[in-house]
């Protein structure tokens, strides 16, 4: 067999070689040595000229050295993703150690840095998940080292440490959310997909929204005039969108190949015959077959890492994230499991009774949406009940207990409402 010939770059290109056994150095090697010589000069100049702006010039001149590394040696994707967000992730991070103003810059180069390796990682689902989850974290990290460093309960100084970590945070945060919600508009119900991808977005979800509850824990900068300018407090505003997100975790890590049951069947209502009460949830509410246990599982644990986050973060907020996230975790299960209709309309009826009478029991200035939330769970099992009539009754006969019993309760814990209509009539 006649052996292969194997021809340089030169032989390729039309050239011949400078002399006998003489090859040219690579070209990624001359890139490299291209990159580093014009990066050290650069140092050296402002070394010599003004040293106190070397760490700006440093993390200015970091991202196009660290990004050049893997794609002159031409390494996967995936390790030129992960290697990206880890460079981008320590500037945004590393800004920490800089003087006043100075941490902006690694802010916004790190950031960059993050906004290549996302775009590196958008051909693949994988990559493009782990780019949201370095992001969430990166902005997690930033929330709790702004919040750390204004302990104090004041407004931090204008550009000082908790500044600088504080606008980090809320770039990556944007960043990771609108990414995560373009992600989720193109590929729910999508071919492709597995429930691992929807696991790894519920981690999304939680971050980002614990993010935004550490954010609203955070006094934002002063006023960096002399005058009497008081600037809005972003915090309220923080702390409702971190509520609003973490409940969408449980409802994330349902099975990604079958749509959320839905708020009214599409069977005619009272048509069902009575043997419909034990049929499978899912059969009657017009939805395809769930996962079993694993599913199961999994909505669960979203819904406890979501408390365990909101009453390890924002105590005060509890009673609100419970109200919320209580719904999307318990209501799914009966249907996850197979059980039989009657089975899920009573249990979410119950949920939301159980949440609507938790209404009395709180004494703070949320304590109203609890009652909410339960009202509307109830309401959910009213709609899930009209295919059959006597599923319906039970749900109106449970309707009728919870008014009876909120009553009561308001009753025993408000002595000023009288008994009858001529109690509150005097002598």
């Amino acid at each position: 067999m006649e052996p292969r010939t194997v021809r340089d770059d030169a032989s390729r290109a039309g050239t011949a070689p400078t002399g006998a056994g003489e090859h040219p150095p690579p070209l990624n090697l001359v890139y490299l040595a291209g990159i580093l010589v014009a990066a050290g000069l650069a140092v050296g100049a402002v070394w010599t000229l003004r040293r106190s702006a070397l760490p700006v010039v440093l993390s200015l001149v970091a991202p196009a050295i660290l990004l050049a590394l893997p794609l002159l040696f031409g390494l996967p994707q995936v390790v030129a993703v992960v290697w990206a967000l880890l460079a981008g992730g320590a500037l945004v991070l590393g800004s920490a150690l800089l003087g006043r103003w100075t941490g902006a810059v690694p802010v916004v180069s790190g950031t960059l840095t993050l906004v290549t390796g996302l775009v590196w990682a958008l051909p693949e689902r994988y990559t493009t998940l782990a780019a949201v989850l370095m992001l969430a974290a990166t902005a997690l990290v930033c929330a709790i080292g702004a919040r750390r460093f204004s302990a104090d309960g004041t407004r931090h100084e204008p550009g000082g440490r908790a500044a600088t970590l504080f606008m980090g945070g809320i770039l990556l945060w944007a960043l990771a959310l609108v990414v995560g919600v373009a992600f989720l508009l193109g590929n729910r119900g999508a071919d492709g997909t597995v429930q691992a991808h929807w696991w790894l977005l519920t981690a999304a979800a939680l971050l980002s929204g614990a993010t935004a509850l550490t954010l609203g824990r955070v006094l934002p900068p002063a006023p960096s005039g002399s005058g009497g300018d008081v600037r809005s407090d972003p915090r309220r505003l923080f702390g409702v969108v971190g509520l609003a997100l973490l409940p969408s975790a449980p409802l994330l890590a349902l099975p990604g190949n079958a749509p959320a049951p839905p708020l009214l069947p599409a069977t005619v209502p009272l048509s069902a015959p009575s043997h419909a009460l034990w049929a499978p949830a899912h059969v009657v509410l017009g939805v395809p077959a769930q996962a079993g246990l694993l599913a199961t599982l999994g909505v669960l644990v979203a819904g406890a890492l979501v408390a365990g986050l909101v009453a390890v973060i924002d105590r005060h907020r509890f009673p609100a994230g419970a109200a919320l996230v209580a719904p999307p975790t318990l209501v799914p299960l009966p249907v996850l499991l197979g059980a039989p209709f009657l089975v899920a309309v009573v249990w979410t009826a119950l949920v939301g009774a159980a949440l609507f009478l938790w209404t009395h029991r709180l004494r703070s200035s949320l304590a109203w949406l609890p009652g909410v939330s339960g009202l509307a769970t109830m309401l959910l099992a009213l709609g899930w009940a009209l295919p059959q009539q006597y599923a319906a009754l039970v749900v109106l006969v449970l309707l009728a207990l919870t008014a009876l019993v909120s009553a009561r309760l308001r009753h025993r814990l408000d002595p000023r409402v009288p008994d009858s209509p001529n109690g509150s009539c005097t002598g």
